[in-house]
């Protein structure tokens, strides 16, 4: 999972276009073709892909960016990820039920228990070896119930709602500030809050090419106002690297 790539491929197809490693590069990728841009890799996007601020590049169909595994949950490894928390469950659910069954031979069958440790380890440590037991009982319930909830959460998301988990929370920061907007209150940690998300997401919105191209045209000499759209792409490019500046 840290190693799969959920980089949209459009960021990939249209880096080889400017590396001219398609000749010509029109033949094989064509930007117009997509709506959406991103100022930050300066490439065409797909128009479900957001830039991740932590890994620095445009993922398609972005879910979130998991910390556990340091790497982005999109398109590409969403199976995966699904399949990854559904095996830790089973698994801590067999930690679970095995510890608890040995519990409940502590409490009836302590004799036996003991016989078992004592040819096990070749001493006594039954309590030492309860309380072992105890600590790991309440670590794998946590653990199943955590695990267990986001399973949920990801059924109602994709099931339900028809949402990645980002769309998810674009929608509840909305419903939020449309809120505040009404009743005209905004708190000191509303504030936080905005502030902390615009520092984590760098962009959220992927800008419409056609709106980039606008502004590139409206700055252009008018003998140079019916340029091709490949020169229009070099123009775009050039603009974003102007935008990295600004971004770092």
């Amino acid at each position: 999972m840290t190693k799969a790539d959920p980089t949209d491929p459009v960021v990939y197809q249209h880096r080889l276009a400017k590396q001219n490693q398609y000749s010509p590069p029109s033949e094989h990728f064509d930007s117009s073709r997509y709506a959406s841009v991103c100022t930050i890799c300066g490439t065409s996007v797909s128009n479900s892909s957001k830039h991740c601020g932590y890994c620095n590049r445009c993922v398609e169909r972005f879910d979130h960016h998991c910390k556990w595994l340091n790497n982005c949950i999109g398109h590409t490894n969403y199976a995966q990820f699904t399949m990854l928390i559904g095996s830790l469950e089973v698994m801590e659910l067999i930690i679970f039920v095995g510890s608890f069954w040995l519990l409940i031979q502590y409490f009836t069958q302590k004799d036996w228990l003991e016989s078992h440790i004592q040819e096990a380890y070749g001493a006594n440590i039954v309590e030492l070896v309860f309380s072992c037991i105890c600590v790991q009982t309440l670590i794998a319930l946590l653990i199943l119930i955590a695990i267990g909830n986001l399973i949920a959460l990801h059924l109602w998301l994709r099931k339900c709602k028809k949402m990645t988990t980002f769309e998810y929370i674009l929608h509840l920061r909305n419903h939020r500030n449309n809120t505040a907007s009404s009743t005209g209150k905004t708190t000191f940690l509303s504030k936080i809050r905005e502030s902390n998300a615009n520092l984590s997401d760098i962009q959220l919105l992927m800008p419409k090419r056609e709106n980039l191209v606008r502004k590139c045209t409206q700055v252009m000499p008018e003998d140079k106002a019916g340029e091709s759209s490949h020169e229009v792409d070099e123009t775009i490019r050039s603009r974003s690297e102007e935008e990295k500046v600004h971004v770092g």
